[in-house]
């Protein structure tokens, strides 16, 4: 069922893709089936509404307004598009281990941040450390922010900051003359996208390994994206280690393969985990109870992995032992 490699790694097999494949295809399902609903709904939506973007603790607000019905529509159609491309990039690279893989990569964190956060909420609760809540106006309009969130928060927490730390590393290699490869095509155009689009096969190209700039710069934006929640009012100040513990992960999913993975991953968390909020009558039972099963069917395939994983590192490190 698997392969185990030399390197170090359990290198997951075809099922092990299919599962995480398939988990998070009925997770695009069920986010896209609500997406649909409202904007077929089209009750609270019709209305115009300011786009606006982050850069780190700064917030920019666009001094035009647009129509949140148009804004939803585009955002899953975007959504779709990054769901294919990781499905297509994980299929040619299922052979490869977890953090080669943004179908395995996604499968795996995606439930283990979810059950991480409630297990960090509920702490918080019992020794009283205050979370909040927004102020709710309206559930299409609260939803419409929680799928809109991941494009601007990310852009300013992660693929921007990131992304300069990358293509600054990027250089140094270049012009430190130890880089011996094919040349960067086409130049300095290249470079820039592939920091700020492509950064973990830049890296990796470059032999640039996850070392202590990396995990500044994580821990960083994380901490800054934890403090962003409390910063602008919306949250107490218990959100912030809850928030910053999923942008960590966020930030490594940019790191190792680009903002089309952190992105689809932060939409996951902020619709999938959290539309049931917002919306009444019984369809959200048949969901929610669609959520609990994605939950524990992702749990079970991770601990799987996790578990050959560590059985393989064990078994080559006995192999590689002199003593033994």
């Amino acid at each position: 069922m698997a392969q185990e490699q030399s390197d170090g790694g359990y290198n997951p097999s075809a099922v092990i893709f299919m599962i995480f494949g398939g988990l998070i295809f009925l997770g695009l399902l069920t986010m896209l089936s609500v997406d649909g609903a409202m904007i077929y709904s089209r009750s609270q939506l019709s209305v115009p509404i300011q786009p606006y973007a982050f850069l780190l603790l700064l917030i920019f607000i666009a001094p035009f307004a647009v129509n949140a019905l148009w804004v939803m529509a585009g955002l899953t159609v975007i959504y779709f598009i990054m769901f294919a491309y990781v499905i297509y990039l994980g299929n040619g690279n299922r052979s490869k281990r977890m953090l080669e893989n943004p179908v395995s990569f996604i499968g795996m964190t995606i439930p283990f941040l979810y059950v991480a956060s409630v297990a960090i909420l509920l702490l918080e609760n019992i020794f009283r450390v205050q979370v909040g809540n927004p102020i709710s106006t309206s559930s299409q309009i609260d939803f419409l922010d929680l799928i809109y969130a991941p494009f601007v928060e990310e852009l300013g927490f992660r693929i921007i900051p990131l992304g300069i730390l990358v293509f600054a590393e990027a250089l140094l290699v270049l012009n430190s003359g130890k880089y011996s490869g094919s040349p960067l095509e086409p130049g300095m155009g290249g470079l820039l996208i592939g920091a700020f689009i492509f950064p973990g096969k830049l890296r990796r190209r470059l032999g640039i390994r996850m070392g202590r700039a990396e995990w500044a710069g994580i821990i960083l934006t994380a901490a800054l994206f934890g403090y962003a929640h409390y910063f602008f009012g919306e949250w107490d100040i218990g959100k912030i280690s809850q928030a910053a513990f999923v942008g960590i992960f966020f930030a490594i999913g940019f790191l190792e393969f680009g903002p089309f993975v952190d992105i689809l991953m932060h939409w996951f968390f902020n619709g999938y985990f959290t539309f049931v909020e917002f919306l009444t009558g019984g369809v959200p039972v048949a969901l929610a109870g669609l959520n609990l099963v994605w939950l524990f069917v992702s749990g079970v395939a991770s601990l799987v992995y996790f578990g050959r994983w560590y059985m393989s590192r064990v078994k080559l490190s006995g192999e590689h032992d002199p003593l033994t």
